[in-house]
């Protein structure tokens, strides 16, 4: 998979298919490359903090009403304990 090359719409770097996340639908892969796409998150969450502090709070929220939240949550630190 590493072989194939896709072109990123952003910085027109040829780059390996793992460099690029998965697209909204099943079996597709974003046109921008993982490093273009936080680049630009990074930038819209320093212009708009308000916004992205609302936006983590609400997911937060959506996640606690989880009924799987705690076990999912322990998963997680047990995880990187290995780590």
């Amino acid at each position: 998979m590493a072989d194939t090359l896709k072109c990123c719409t952003k910085c027109f770097r040829d780059l390996p298919l793992d460099r690029f996340g998965p697209g909204n639908r099943p079996g597709t892969i974003r046109a921008q490359c993982r490093q273009c796409r936080a680049l630009y998150y990074r930038k819209w969450r320093r212009a708009n903090p308000e916004l992205a502090l609302q936006y983590s709070r609400d997911s937060e929220a959506r996640l606690r009403a989880d009924p799987n939240y705690s076990l999912i949550r322990k998963t997680y630190r047990a995880g990187l304990k290995r780590k």
